[in-house]
């Protein structure tokens, strides 16, 4: 989270969120050899297919590195970590309690850093962190849920949808007016995404009736 914070202070907003948006493919590696999650090739295809539609917006070699992006690398690789403990543990805890433990390590871990560099905010500021510590929250409930009812490598790569709302945040608080490789990637991004969950409700028809024929077999014998 620091991480991603520094960085968006030194790169443009929808780069910063591009980069960060390499987190399903992290997770859905880390799905495959750490939760034995199945992963069949069609899905592996749409997150490649988002990731590409990132790498569009993104246009690596077009503009030079700095640690900002390596920032929101980082940032991608740790995240896809929590996801994958998030998965473990809602096996046995409800998302409510996942979301209290976190915020618990986060407060005293985050606080030793801070204390080097803390100014009193303003009550204007004060306003601005309480509204987002609120969003942060039910976003992280709802998050949370969502991976508890579903695979790791199925969720993440609709995450990639959060790329249009930055987007659009960047041009109407910033002035960031996306390019038209920015709204190809989009593009790109979206229809993997909305590909993966065709998939996913097709798989789930298909086990739902065999669980359905299993136990009418069970009943006739």
């Amino acid at each position: 989270m620091a991480a991603a914070s520094t960085a968006v202070t030194m790169l443009p907003l929808v780069d910063a969120v591009s980069l960060n948006f390499t987190a399903p493919i992290f997770v859905t590696i880390m799905a495959s050899l750490i939760l034995r999650e199945t992963v069949r090739l069609r899905r592996w295809t749409a997150v490649a297919i988002g990731f590409g539609g990132m790498l569009v917006i993104v246009r690596p070699g077009f503009q030079e590195f700095n640690l900002g992006h390596l920032l929101v690398m980082g940032d991608a690789i740790i995240w896809a970590a929590a996801v994958i403990l998030v998965r473990i543990l809602s096996r046995r805890e409800p998302p409510i309690v996942i979301v209290s433990h976190m915020f618990v390590w986060v407060t005293p871990l985050s606080l030793i850093p801070t204390l080097f560099v803390w100014v009193w905010p303003s009550p204007q500021i004060w306003l601005w962190m309480v509204a987002m510590a609120a969003c942060s929250t039910v976003g992280h409930i709802l998050a949370t849920r969502a991976l508890a009812a579903a695979e790791a490598s199925a969720v993440m790569p609709f995450d990639y949808i959060r790329l249009i709302f930055f987007a659009s945040a960047g041009y109407l608080f910033f002035g960031e007016l996306p390019d038209e490789w920015t709204l190809v990637g989009a593009a790109i991004i979206v229809a993997s995404s909305l590909y993966i969950m065709r998939r996913e409700a097709i798989v789930a028809r298909q086990r739902a009736a065999a669980e359905r024929m299993a136990d009418g077999a069970e009943d006739d014998n």
